[in-house]
């Protein structure tokens, strides 16, 4: 009988992947804060990236902020392959591993990258953090990803926002961290009668809810696992506080682990 390997979260230093496919947007912060806190840089740093869009406008930043990247065109490696995006993405993202093995990453970030987190668990065979935003509605969890989840989130009439970091690891997908809330200012919205002024106002809420809510978020959950407070046992996730560990996730309003079954009482 064949048993699949377990993956582990590291146990050192993590070394990470940002794998992104136009912008940057929680990874950004991070990048920002590791540059400020000489500390960081002793538990986790970026060690390489990659792009499946060669004209990604975050490459400029990338190339500024002196980190590797690798960038491989999605678009035209489907139209060579001639299928559909869903049938290459397996083979795409094993052509992603292949470019970026030189970098020996053991944990990745995905930072608005057109893959889903299982997916890339599944082939690079390392845990995954992904970021979304989460809007939480007595026990209904509903979550937004990509570069228009804040928009998305708007045109839903979801007027309480968090930015939740997810992990992916052994073909599960767990919560686990969870932002402070972020308020769509509602006066200013209902204020809007021009779409000009709708696109400034996304534009400036998403830029509030990077620098407040999903960058703090992912540099938590990079912080926790580089700090060794992280595990993932028989399919659940635990958060290591005290001499103890907790089932569930970390809360960044209350500071501490807290289970997911009171996820409708937040605070």
């Amino acid at each position: 009988m064949f048993f699949k390997p377990r993956v582990a979260l590291p146990s050192g230093q993590a070394r990470v992947l940002l794998l992104f496919s136009n912008s940057l947007s929680s990874s950004l912060y991070v990048i920002s804060e590791i540059e400020k806190n000489s500390a960081m840089k002793g538990l986790f740093s970026i060690v390489g990236s990659a792009t499946d869009n060669v004209r990604a406008t975050g490459i400029k930043t990338i190339d500024m902020k002196n980190i590797y990247y690798r960038s491989f065109d999605r678009k035209l490696f489907t139209s060579k392959k001639g299928g559909s995006k869903e049938n290459c993405d397996a083979e795409f993202v094993a052509k992603i591993k292949e470019l970026t093995a030189e970098f020996k990453p053991n944990i990745i970030i995905l930072d608005n990258f057109a893959t889903d987190g299982g997916s890339i668990e599944n082939i690079f065979k390392m845990p995954v953090l992904d970021s979304m935003v989460v809007c939480i509605e007595g026990v209904k969890v509903t979550t937004f990803s990509g570069e228009n989840a804040i928009r998305n989130a708007i045109l839903n009439d979801k007027r309480e926002l968090r930015a939740g970091v997810f992990l992916y690891i052994n073909g599960s997908k767990h919560l686990f961290v969870l932002s402070k809330k972020f308020q769509i200012d509602l006066q200013k919205l209902g204020a809007i009668s021009i779409s000009d002024d709708f696109e400034r106002f996304i534009r400036l809420s998403n830029e509030k809810y990077i620098w407040n809510c999903s960058g703090p978020a992912l540099l938590k959950a990079l912080e926790l696992v580089a700090s060794c407070k992280a595990e993932e046992k028989g399919g659940r996730l635990y958060i290591k506080e005290g001499g103890s560990s907790i089932q569930g996730f970390y809360n960044m309003i209350t500071e501490c682990a807290q289970g997911i079954c009171g996820i409708e009482n937040l605070g």
